[in-house]
């Protein structure tokens, strides 16, 4: 089952299949169950419920790399991960909705279904891009005896077990590929290839010389064909593909991107890139795409015989 759980764990934490509650307006006369009725009032707070797995402490442990949190194998432990809907009333309000989304989920489940010895909940936020994914953990009798001391919200988010782990541990370079490959076709580019490598094998490949690329870094390598030949239209191409590629995958260091169109027929091209860091303050400004692409970094690599 660990291994299966894992699997499962990570389509979950990258796709965002849905797994929630929604009541139809034909179906208000019928009776919820007090899971519904759980799934309903976090709705009504902007609580929108992703996944809601059971698995027991053994495979909780394998699944999210506890080693530090004595967990008994035998727990059944409820793993819940939620987006927060329209969270964009700045930043300080964002943060307090948050801290209360997850006190909300912890203790409705734990009301709602006596079996349960403990919670695992993951905010999962495709408007901030992470190589660390935080899980915030209890069991039961530890949530209980927070639930009577009539602490702040903050206070009590601290108190939880937090759970830190690199996204990279659950997406495998394979899926990486599929992630990345998906999201771009998507956007009606052409796309040649994605290639995930690292830093020390890029480098050695193209003859790149940038002492700032780690060699363990994971690099997200992509080849694409512009819909035109406009400046601007190439531009755009490489900053769309750029940021996209950082998006949808948390556990890539490095994006590069490449125009392998007909144009290229000696086969000599340049190679666009940049770092994660880099594109996380761009994305948080109000800059042109010039600009913007400006701050990527530029190489000239052979990408075939020529």
């Amino acid at each position: 089952m660990g291994q299966n759980f894992k699997v499962i764990l990570g389509i979950f934490l990258i796709v965002g299949l849905v797994f929630g509650f929604i009541q139809g307006s034909q179906e208000k006369e019928k009776a919820l169950s007090p899971k519904e009725q759980m799934f309903k009032s976090l709705l009504d707070k902007g609580v929108y419920i992703e996944t809601y797995m059971i698995t027991d402490g053994r495979e909780a442990k394998k699944a999210f790399f506890i080693e530090d949190i004595d967990i008994p194998d035998d727990d059944r432990i409820l793993y819940v991960s939620f987006r927060m809907l329209g969270s964009d009333r700045g930043l300080d309000r964002d943060i307090d909705d948050y801290l209360n989304a997850v006190r909300e989920i912890v203790y409705q489940n734990l009301d709602v279904d006596s079996d349960l010895d403990g919670i695992i909940v993951f905010r999962n936020d495709p408007n901030r891009i992470s190589k660390e994914l935080t899980f915030i953990y209890s069991n039961r009798s530890y949530a209980e005896e927070l639930r009577d001391q009539n602490l702040t919200v903050r206070t009590w988010y601290n108190r939880m077990h937090h759970i830190n782990v690199e996204s990279s541990k659950f997406i495998s370079d394979d899926k990486s590929r599929d992630i990345i490959l998906s999201a771009l076709l998507k956007t009606g580019m052409k796309i040649n290839g994605v290639m995930i490598t690292n830093g020390e094998d890029i480098k050695t490949k193209f003859n790149l010389n940038d002492t700032e690329l780690l060699n363990d870094s994971k690099v997200a390598f992509i080849a694409f064909e512009p819909s035109g030949n406009e400046t601007m239209e190439i531009v755009r191409a490489y900053i769309d593909i750029i940021f996209t590629a950082f998006s949808v995958d948390p556990s890539i260091d490095v994006v590069m991107a490449t125009n392998a169109g007909p144009s290229n027929r000696s086969y000599r091209t340049s190679l666009v890139y940049s770092d994660r860091d880099t594109v996380e303050r761009l994305m948080g400004g109000n800059r042109s795409a010039v600009e913007i692409f400006n701050e990527f970094k530029m190489g000239n690599i052979v990408i075939g015989p020529g």
